[in-house]
């Protein structure tokens, strides 16, 4: 079996193999021996399969040498055992505009924490700081780091930090948004001023920009940069107002940013998410209706979740994704295909 897939390897050019580790004893699987001779090639081995837990010495072996990943249960309509592929292992993220449990990022948290990345948090204020670091803690967190996104001193600290910690930093979640409230309610023409408009830009959109600036010189290569969007950019959704917007010029210097990055081996995107009960979209006036009108229109006939939300940036955050940049990527259950709804 080793020999074969030594040629394979040889002829295709292959990164890593994917095998059934049965019970050597067998004379099927892959036995101890026949890992450590793949190892030693430059051959990663990833073990799937109800059979993986049988032998006793190959999942040892496999953990040993970073190549096995956490067990998973399948659903009911696929029992049995197996690994899941860890997307993320070991990549540095930043995280910035974790507020509370409910907000999006800590979705994406989530995920890539459950995927093996190594986390850093920033915050606004001392407001969030003692849930920041809690959450921080039972995530693994590197480090937090408060930081206010209107002040450009407070950006580059934040990104020094991230940079003295871990040498490079293979990705970044922007997760920001924020307009004063009586920006968010009413007609645009009624509600509008110089400086709510100026406010929801800074904070929504150069902040993104700010961050980038200060942190593309230390990314790795083939690192990834995310920001969150709504579809309010591209069509006109009552009470959303200024925060549309600011979210356009933000998916515009997505565009602008991958354009020129690319060739520095960093990818921009963004992920248009659906209505999500969050901090933030509590402050948008009749937003509980929206989230129900939304629900009921969706291909997918429901909601999405911060899961779903977080396990898009996952993938857009592994080399998995390597291929995209410049990208909105809608997790929104379908909403933004259609023009009117359907019976």
């Amino acid at each position: 079996i080793a020999e074969n897939l030594l040629i394979i390897k040889k002829k295709l050019s292959i990164d890593f193999v994917l095998v059934n580790a049965e019970n050597a004893t067998s004379g099927v699987g892959l036995s101890v021996s026949h890992a450590k001779l793949l190892f030693e090639s430059g051959v990663n081995c990833i073990s799937l399969g109800d059979h993986a837990f049988d032998n006793k010495e190959i999942i040892p072996f496999l953990a040993d040498t970073k190549q096995i990943v956490r067990p998973i249960n399948y659903s009911n309509d696929c029992p049995g055992k197996g690994y899941q592929i860890f997307l993320v292992k070991n990549k540095k993220i930043l995280i910035v505009g974790l507020a509370n449990k409910y907000s999006i990022a800590a979705g994406i948290a989530e995920s890539l924490h459950k995927n093996g990345a190594k986390l850093g948090f920033s915050f606004q204020n001392q407001r969030f700081e003692k849930f920041i670091n809690e959450f921080s803690k039972n995530h693994d967190g590197d480090f937090t780091h408060m930081c206010d996104l209107s002040n450009d001193t407070e950006i580059k600290d934040l990104i020094k930090n991230a940079v003295d910690k871990w040498g490079k930093i293979d990705g970044i979640i922007h997760s920001v948004g924020f307009a004063p409230a009586d920006q968010l309610s009413g007609n645009i023409e009624e509600c509008i001023s110089r400086e709510g408009f100026q406010i929801a830009h800074d904070i929504s959109s150069y902040s993104f920009s700010g961050l980038i600036k200060e942190a593309y010189p230390h990314m790795s290569d083939n690192s990834s940069i995310i920001t969150l969007t709504y579809i309010g950019s591209q069509q006109a959704t009552p009470n959303y107002n200024v925060m549309g917007m600011a979210k356009a010029s933000l998916e515009a210097s997505v565009r602008y940013f991958a354009s020129t990055l690319g060739k520095k081996g960093v990818r921009v995107n963004s992920i248009s998410a659906g209505p999500i009960k969050t901090l933030a979209a509590s402050g948008i006036k009749g937003f509980k209706s929206m989230l129900s009108k939304h629900g009921a229109n969706t291909p997918l006939a429901r909601n999405i979740t911060a899961q779903e939300v977080g396990n898009t940036a996952t993938f857009l955050l592994s080399d998995m994704s390597s291929g995209i940049t410049g990208q909105t990527i809608y997790v929104d259950g379908g909403y933004n295909i259609q023009s009117m709804d359907f019976d």
